[in-house]
């Protein structure tokens, strides 16, 4: 088994980097990623090929574990739209 870490914009767009043989060399991988931190500040991991996420950053809701990454986009656009509300 093999995992990919996905990047997340704020936008949701995002972008993978890997294959990598543990969920452990996918985050040390994210920890030197540099300034693309700036621009996807939103890390997961998954697993290749399907995408699906099965682990995420300690202080994020784990109810993203199971999602696919193509999902994150619908989320995000749902938090872009609550803040545009609220921000009324």
């Amino acid at each position: 088994m093999t995992y990919r870490l996905v990047n997340v914009a704020p936008d949701g767009a995002f972008t993978t980097d890997g294959p990598f043989d543990t969920i452990e060399d996918t985050w040390e991988f994210c920890d030197n990623m540099g300034s693309r931190w700036y621009f996807y500040p939103m890390p997961f991991v998954a697993l290749d090929g399907t995408l699906e996420i099965v682990d995420v950053p300690n202080h994020y809701d784990p109810g993203f574990v199971g999602l696919r990454a193509g999902d994150l986009k619908h989320h995000v656009d749902a938090l872009i739209e609550l803040w545009d509300y609220i921000s009324q």
